[in-house]
Parts: structure tokens; C-alpha cells; sequence
């Protein structure tokens, strides 16, 4: 699939279009502009990502663990937050990593080096997740603003 790479509030605009036999009724439409940056997906690499969506929207800690590590190597734990906020619930974080997060630190267990690495393996992946997760934020910061919240962004994904 295709991921636009630069989806912020100046690119995207949402439009009422006539619709209907008549055009008596007004729908909306979306315009995307700038469409200089796409991200290539990978086959394999998207589905990952759906069921990851799933399987945190589920809570299946299980499949959770076995997609974070094939996609985030070894932080997989803290994949899911990127998805959202709200799957830390499903997480295996531990209370010293979540007291780390509350005060802006890395927790114990990783090292600047392992941020390093992670970053890159997301960036290598095929596919680039790195550069998904990133449309993914301005996605959910433009969402947030036009008051449809984390709850309804995760039902409409699921």
C-alpha cells in the first residue's frame, strides 16, 4: 500500500460535495495536496500492522509480543504506544518503565544505543515503519483537533 508522508493540516482539507441524482444532498469529501512524499508498503509489512492493530485493540498479549519483536526487535514492548496511548494496557511495561515515561526518561533496561537501533530497524524494515508511524501522528493530531478522539480513531481503524 501506498502512506502519504506529509499529512498535516495544510494537505489535507475536507470539502462539502454535491451529491445525489438531484445534488440536493451535500457530502463531504477529503482533498489530499502535496503529494511529493508516499511510502511504499509492503504486502507482508501492512498486514503485520493491521493485526498488530487488532491484536492491541483485542489485548492478545501473546500476538502483541510475537508482532512487536518481528516489526521493533527488541523494545517490541513499547511498540504499541506508538499505535496509541491507549495500548499500554496490553503492554508488558513494567511500573519502573511507566515511572520512567512519566518523568521523560528512558527506563533502566535501554540504552541509548537500543533507541538507536530500534529506530533504524523500523526505518530498514520493509516497507519503512518508521516513516508509517510518522503519517500515523499527524493523523491523530489532526483527528484530535476535529474532536473525533483516540476512542472513535481505534474503532474506525478496528
Amino acid at each position: 500500500g501506498h502512506v502519504h508522508g506529509d499529512p498535516h493540516a495544510g494537505n489535507i482539507y475536507v470539502v462539502a460535495e454535491r451529491g445525489g441524482v438531484l445534488k440536493r444532498g451535500i457530502r463531504p469529501g477529503v482533498v489530499l495536496l502535496d503529494h511529493g512524499l508516499y511510502h511504499e508498503i509492503d504486502e507482508p509489512v501492512r498486514r503485520h500492522m493491521c493485526f498488530m492493530f487488532l491484536a492491541c485493540i483485542s489485548r492478545n498479549r501473546k500476538e502483541i509480543a510475537r508482532l512487536g519483536e518481528r516489526l521493533a526487535g527488541p523494545l517490541h514492548r513499547f511498540f504499541p504506544l506508538l499505535l496509541s496511548p491507549w495500548f499500554v494496557l496490553g503492554t508488558s511495561l513494567s511500573g519502573e518503565d511507566v515511572r520512567a515515561a512519566k518523568d521523560n526518561k528512558l527506563p533502566p533496561s535501554v540504552s541509548v544505543k537500543d533507541v538507536g537501533d530500534a529506530m533504524t530497524s523500523l526505518h530498514a524494515l520493509e516497507g519503512n515503519v518508521l516513516a508509517m508511524l510518522h503519517s500515523f501522528g499527524y493523523v491523530r493530531g489532526l483527528l484530535n483537533s476535529l474532536s473525533f478522539g483516540e476512542g472513535r480513531r481505534l474503532k474506525s481503524i478496528a
